[in-house]
Formats: structure tokens, C-alpha cells, sequence
């Protein structure tokens, strides 16, 4: 058994072979793994939630807020579970039945 760090005196376990030694691994077993930003048990390169938002991790990054930041979090103004740079109709604009229309002006339709 050598010294995975020789020019480290407080170090010389790395029982997965990942560079990130035990004591600063949350997963020292796992090599795919060494650390659990949100705290769920879940290594950061497989959660699909790194900051427990409620929101994963590519859709916050589709939405425009960062997947490692509790509080950055998408701004889905209808509530309709579509954050609002990708929701293609804000549904408050029809929350009172009502009809909205579009006016352009007729001198700037081209023929």
C-alpha cells in the first residue's frame, strides 16, 4: 500500500483512485463522485437537482438561473410550471376569459 500523496503529510488515501482524497471526499468509494453541494445523499455529477430548488439543473440553466444557487431560482410568473423566458404564452394574459389582440398598424403590413 503507497502513498497516493507523498508531498502531502495530512494525506494518503484516495480508496477511489479520483484525486479527491477520503477525508475530503463525500463519496470516497465512488470515483464518478467526491462532492454533495445540496446535502441529499446524491453526488453532485449524477443529481439532477444540485441546490434542491425544485427545479433541475439544465432547466435552470435553460431558464437563465444558476443550478448551484438555492436562491436563484426560475421566475414562472402563471405558475404553470414553465419558467417565464421559455413559456411561449404567459396564461395570465387569458386569466379573465378575455380576448387580446394584436393591432398593427395597416401601413406597415408589406404587400
Amino acid at each position: 500500500n503507497s502513498d497516493a500523496f507523498p508531498n502531502d503529510s495530512t494525506e494518503c488515501m484516495d480508496s477511489d483512485g479520483d484525486g479527491v482524497v477520503d477525508n475530503s471526499d463525500a463519496f470516497p468509494n465512488d470515483a464518478n463522485e467526491s462532492s454533495d453541494s445540496d446535502g441529499d445523499g446524491v453526488g453532485d455529477n449524477s443529481d439532477q437537482d444540485e441546490d434542491n430548488d425544485g427545479w433541475n439543473n439544465t432547466d435552470e440553466i435553460d431558464c437563465q438561473t444558476d443550478p448551484a444557487d438555492p436562491n436563484s431560482i426560475p421566475q414562472d410568473t402563471d405558475g404553470d410550471g414553465i419558467c417565464d423566458p421559455l413559456d411561449p404564452v404567459n396564461n395570465l394574459m387569458w386569466a379573465n376569459n378575455s380576448a387580446h389582440f394584436l393591432y398593427v398598424k395597416p401601413d406597415t403590413i408589406e404587400n
